[in-house]
């Protein structure tokens, strides 16, 4: 968790409520998390960019499914996932088209909402994708980080 920007001493461990996901969501419990350099810029903080704290960072991950919003099809709890990092309100043109990064309600895990450095992280099923179980989780996580 960070509260406020800094050095490392700013990262913090604190208990924190299983977060309950909403209509098309899924909670996934967290088994590796990747370290990207986002989460140094996050946790140091950017002039001029202000990033909503307080907020839990890492944007790269995978674990398993956990729990499922309303409508979310096509995932099972139980089910391995890795994650990708950049979610979006998922109801406009851009997301339509599979340019996520133009949609206006784009933003990252770790950046703009609760990353992957927790036990349990919320997002956008789409987000969740399945992983084949001959990759391990710490393999699964870096792969955002080089693909």
């Amino acid at each position: 968790m960070i509260r406020e920007h800094g050095g490392l001493d700013c990262l913090l461990f604190e208990d924190r409520p299983v977060p309950e996901p909403g209509p098309g969501e899924v909670r996934v419990a967290v088994k590796a998390a990747g370290i990207n350099h986002l989460d140094a810029w996050v946790r140091r903080g950017v002039p001029g960019h202000a990033f909503p704290l307080p907020i839990v960072p890492g944007c790269d991950g995978a674990g398993f499914v956990d729990a499922l919003g309303a409508g979310v099809s096509g995932l099972e709890p139980g089910q391995r996932v890795v994650l990708a990092p950049g979610v979006t309100a998922g109801d406009d043109e851009w997301t339509a088209r599979g340019e996520d990064q133009l949609s206006p309600t784009y933003g990252i895990l770790g950046e703009t909402r609760d990353g992957t450095c927790t036990d349990f992280v919320v997002l956008p099923a789409r987000n969740a994708i399945p992983l084949a179980d001959a990759i391990d989780f710490p393999t699964a996580a870096a792969f955002p980080l080089v693909s």
